[in-house]
């Protein structure tokens, strides 16, 4: 995808575009699906991915049934259905790409190009949403916050910005600045996919508060502070109730690093994010089986080098993990990777001279985090 016109007006102007990413509607909609399959019993609260659905232009708490389900086995049989309970919907999704790595790694490859060459990567965590409608209804709004992208990956749109108006097709991406009003509204139908880039001022202070609180939070935890004890049983009518406070290790002296242990976590985080492309959260990762000695892999996903907590070590970050490594080893894995030839778990595992170099649980590690893919075809 080109980024080239999006990036020259860059949270300047409301701009679209025709790129046409690849994305395909129809596994999109599974992915709508299968998040939706746990709402059908009832709303969940403060989980993810979050979902609002709006029906005749009225927020329902409890949609049940007429969230999508594994009878409707396409998008527009979704729709044939919901035409016989509403004339307008709107179904979104905040926070889904976690649950679907195929999807999650599509996205992350669209937006590298854009963070890599032209604007810089995001330090916030960039939101992302799903959302499917049949209108006329309003579909998403620009925000003073943050900055949209919104790629149609289905449908028409139309963008309101003041007195002017544009339409948008099915390839099409809207980038949305914070400076200025607009919205996109359908009249027909459309499956968009948006992603909220932080640039409000204050979501930077929220982000340090949170990273202060965890630290702060963890440091408590190393101290066992008296509790009151209520006594059990109670006492008699006319006994005074007396709190026992039950006995602590002493606090040990007040620790003055917090600063220095909320960079460190701010750095974890930013390293995580730059190989997600600012997408969070991130899948989990996967549990394949231990890799074999005559397994063949290769690269399958960029693996992303930043200095590490401790000397002599460095932080591997692969698809929003991070974790450290140190020596030699390390280094020859990533360089025999990074050619994108196929080699063998055996090769990986040894050193130059033939010696097992004990990378084994590295190599499983980075498959598990599917940085490296087993080939199967080149085995058999």
């Amino acid at each position: 995808m080109n980024w080239t016109e999006i990036a020259d007006g860059w949270n300047r102007a409301h701009i679209v575009t025709s790129t046409a990413p690849s994305f395909a509607p129809e596994y999109v909609f599974s992915v709508i699906r299968d998040a939706c399959v746990p709402f059908a019993r009832g709303m969940r609260h403060f989980a993810l991915p979050a979902l609002t659905f709006e029906a005749d232009g009225h927020p329902m708490t409890a949609p049940g049934g007429l969230l999508p389900s594994n009878d409707d086995g396409s998008m527009s049989e979704y729709r044939t259905r919901m035409s016989g309970h509403a004339r307008t919907w709107r179904l979104c999704l905040t926070e889904p790409l976690f649950t679907d790595y195929r999807l999650w790694s599509q996205v992350r490859d669209l937006l590298m190009p854009l963070w890599r060459t032209e604007v810089g990567l995001p330090v916030l965590a960039v939101a992302s949403e799903l959302i499917a409608a049949q209108g006329p209804v309003r579909v998403c709004d620009a925000e003073t916050t943050h900055i949209g992208l919104i790629v149609t990956l289905s449908g028409s749109m139309t963008l309101h910005n003041g007195d002017t108006t544009r339409r948008v097709e099915a390839g099409d991406v809207v980038h949305l600045a914070d400076s200025g009003p607009a919205t996109l509204h359908t009249d027909d139908s459309c499956l968009v996919l948006r992603l909220r880039v932080p640039t409000g001022r204050r979501l930077p202070a929220t982000e340090a508060l949170k990273v202060l609180t965890d630290v702060i939070a963890a440091d408590a935890m190393e101290a066992a502070e008296p509790v009151p004890q209520p006594l059990f049983p109670p006492p008699v009518r006319g006994r005074e109730l007396l709190l026992e406070t039950s006995e602590a290790k002493e606090r040990p002296p007040h620790r003055d690093d917090f600063v220095a242990r909320a960079r460190q976590l701010a750095h974890l985080w930013w390293a995580g994010r730059a190989s997600a492309a600012g997408l969070d959260p991130a899948p989990e990762p996967g549990e394949p089986h231990p890799l074999a000695s005559e397994d063949l892999v290769r690269l399958d996903a960029p693996i992303l080098v930043a200095s590490g907590l401790e000397p002599d070590t460095d932080l591997w970050s692969v698809n929003g993990m991070v974790f450290t490594v140190r020596g030699p080893t390390p280094d020859r894995i990533l360089q025999l990777l990074r050619t994108n030839e196929i080699v063998s778990v055996d090769w990986l595992c040894r050193d130059e001279d033939g010696h097992d170099n004990g990378a084994e649980p590295l190599v499983n590690r980075l498959h598990a985090l599917r940085a490296v893919k087993l080939v199967e075809e080149a085995r058999a």
